[in-house]
């Protein structure tokens, strides 16, 4: 097995002018003509002018500017070179509907005008599905600027064939493939009629009837209008249907809504039934009739989800042609919001607890499309972006109103205090590493974080060796989605922080990538290969590099595929693995499942660890009140499901469920609660027992570190 190890390079600022200065004498002579020299040096020009993409630090000047024009249908194979910038143009009308793809290497793809102006980021450098959807804003020539600027960015997605600053041979001979798969015409899109009255009532009805069959209320209503002669939910809307009837216009509401923001929060009457939160402390319906010894109730759910305030959220879209639909609802699909009348204004509203966090883009005017059931649903990415109106967005730094979601955390949601940088605040050291797995049959990174020579009340151990080796670990997590978990979730930081605070003894980590979205696929979920990867050669290498990697202080943690690929590396290996993280896991899966299509008898992971003898682990399990909205693709009932069952055994269980849905912006707050249950220090144990600050941040049942 062999690997390699890459840090960020920086490219000479010498160089940089050089290349401005040739750069005429090159175009002359790679385009003969005076028009393609013009038009080459126009695309120059343009690349310059176009609007700031984030850039790592150590970003070099485009090492060349290539132009074609792109055919619909017809792969175009180009070449990868580290720092360049190639454009590709395709004329469009607007409204149309385009869909395509770039693969290869890692890369940035940005959508531009003629001009150079941006458009919208078709794909970041760590997007992991290299699939693009998006529909053109007006008529004329578009360029499509692919960009390896950013390959070296952590967490970028695609084998970078040559570490910067190596040997290139390989990636002399390296190429991507971008491809346009279709462009569908906005005439030929079908006709989609934006929801009415009375389909908001059969929404409703259907909705009702799912909920009685799965014998729980929703954790989110979604409350709409049963007939034209009701009024909306909302006080607010309330007195502007009315002011409307009166003849009167929209223009103050939307005055009003811009400067306090959006989604709508108003006061609900606190119903003398007990609020949703509390169902929490009921047990779900058993996959057997086992109940978990007495022990694990120490901490009762009650005392975990205290009752909560429900609040009525109303989320809102000004003007739209054919409908707006919500992309991260809370009732944990995709919904379409309702129209006031013949207004502008589009809104749909919801009972959730006054404890919620969760991130969500409101698509306008989605493409209707003659496809099958997923590719149709797919399509709110065309348009999906963050709420225009809301002045909260995840994450904070991206390029444009396509690449964020919009941020709706009210106050009672738990805090996350350790996913910020802070001052003063020693930070480990993050390296990119390549390691050939015969297992695997590929190559895969890992990204390999160790805690820096020195945090508070954790002096750096003398160890004999190397200088790697000489900054010791007393832990060690392995988490999957490099992509994400240096992103998203800063990992390194929160690690950093925890240590800091006296919380987390030494934890070294590492960030494990995919190669792309299908490998995730089909790795992720319970795939022994993969597991034996993790157990039998990406651990010997991090031990051959001085990190200690003993089974009692190792945490293998993920979130969604990533978590079931957690719980399934801890019972396929629990000599290497004794402490699982699971955040929203996906223990629906069974063998040939796919969200696309959901398994006929759901819970296959359940089943295994039922039928197996007890083994020595210890487990975290999250999931979020507004994961059930999909039939068997049910991530909150199924980790109950898990839970009980593990409990059955006699299995340690720490179990935590939030006001959330599938979400980053949850996971970045909870990968720290995880670990301050399975791995934290004494302070940390007391502080989760004691219902403090620690307990506010990372409520849970289940004793930790038991």
């Amino acid at each position: 097995m062999r690997s390699q190890s890459s840090h960020s390079s920086h490219s000479s600022h010498f160089c940089h002018r050089l290349l401005t200065a040739l750069m005429p004498v090159v175009i002359a002579a790679a385009f003969p003509t005076a028009q393609a020299a013009t038009s080459a040096m126009s695309a120059m020009s343009a690349m310059s002018a176009m609007a700031a993409t984030p850039r790592s630090a150590s970003a070099a000047a485009p090492a060349a500017v290539t132009e074609a024009d792109l055919t619909v249908g017809k792969p175009l194979t180009l070449p990868w070179r580290p720092g360049s910038v190639a454009a590709y143009r395709l004329r469009l009308q607007a409204g149309d509907f385009v869909q395509g793809s770039l693969a290869g290497p890692a890369a940035t793809l940005d959508l531009t005008d003629d001009n150079g102006k941006h458009v919208r980021r078709l794909l970041g450098s760590n997007t992991l599905s290299r699939g693009f959807l998006f529909v053109a804003p007006g008529g004329g020539w578009y360029r499509f600027v692919v960009d390896t600027r950013d390959a070296d960015r952590p967490g970028s997605v695609g084998r970078v064939p040559s570490a910067p600053g190596a040997d290139a041979k390989d990636a002399a001979v390296a190429t991507q493939t971008l491809r346009i798969d279709r462009v569908v015409p906005r005439a030929a899109q079908q006709s989609s009629q934006p929801p009415t009255e009375s389909s908001a009532q059969s929404s409703a009805q259907s909705s009702a009837q799912s909920s009685a069959q799965a014998h729980t209320r929703s954790p989110a209503r979604s409350l709409t209008q049963p007939s034209a002669a009701s009024a909306p939910d909302s006080p607010r809307l309330r007195q502007l249907a009315a002011e409307l009837a009166r003849g009167g216009d929209t223009a103050a509401f939307w005055q009003r809504v811009a400067r306090e923001g959006t989604p709508l929060i108003e006061p609900l009457p606190q119903p003398s039934e007990p609020s949703e939160p509390s169902e929490l402390s009921e047990r779900s319906e058993r996959t057997n009739g086992d109940q978990p010894p007495d022990g694990h109730r120490r901490r009762s759910a009650a005392a975990a989800h205290p009752q909560t305030p429900m609040v009525l959220a109303t989320f809102l879209w000004r003007g739209a042609e054919r409908g707006v639909r919500l992309l991260g609802s809370p009732a944990g699909d995709h919904d379409d919001l309702y129209r006031l009348g013949n207004s502008d204004v589009w809104y749909r509203s919801y009972r959730i607890p006054a404890s919620t966090r969760l991130s969500y883009q409101l698509a306008p005017d989605v493409p209707a499309l003659d496809a099958e059931p997923m590719q149709r649903r797919r399509a709110i990415l065309a348009t999906a972006q963050r709420d225009p109106l809301n002045r909260r967005a995840f994450p904070a730094d991206g390029i444009d109103v396509f690449q964020q979601k919009s941020v709706l955390e009210l106050p009672a949601a738990p805090p996350q205090p350790w996913i910020a940088r802070r001052a003063g605040v020693p930070a480990g050291t993050v390296t990119r590493h390549r390691i050939d797995s015969r297992l695997l049959g590929e190559t895969r990174e890992v990204y390999l974080y160790r805690p820096a020579p020195a945090q508070a009340g954790h002096p750096a151990p003398a160890r004999p060796g190397s200088d790697e080796a000489s900054r010791g670990n007393d832990a060690l997590l392995v988490v999957f989605d490099a992509h994400a978990y240096l992103t998203l979730v800063p990992t390194p930081t929160i690690l950093d922080n925890l240590m800091h605070d006296g919380l987390l003894p030494r934890t070294a980590a590492l960030i494990v990538a995919n190669p792309d979205a299908q490998a995730r696929a089909t790795q992720l979920p319970p795939n022994p290969a993969f597991a034996d990867f993790l157990a039998q050669e990406l651990l010997p290498w991090a031990q051959s590099r001085g990190v200690k990697t003993d089974s009692a202080s190792t945490v293998v943690a993920g979130s969604s595929y990533g978590g079931i690929a957690a719980a399934y590396a801890g019972l396929r290996h629990p000599e290497r693995f004794g402490l699982v993280l699971s955040q929203s896991g996906s223990y629906w899966w069974a063998p040939g499942a796919s969200p696309a299509a959901p398994p006929a008898q759901p819970g296959w992971l359940i089943r295994e660890y039922a039928a197996a003898p007890k083994l020595p682990l210890r487990f975290y399990l999250e999931a979020g009140r507004f994961e059930q909205g999909r039939g068997p693709v049910d991530i909150f009932h199924t980790t109950r499901e898990m839970r009980d069952v593990l409990r059955a055994k006699g299995y340690p269980v720490a179990h935590a469920e939030f006001a959330s849905g599938h979400d980053y912006l949850q996971w970045r707050g909870t990968l720290a609660c995880g670990l301050l249950a399975l791995i934290g220090t004494e302070k940390a144990r007391d502080g989760l027992r004691a219902g403090g600050a620690l307990a506010r941040a990372c409520p849970m049942e289940g004793e930790p570190g038991e």
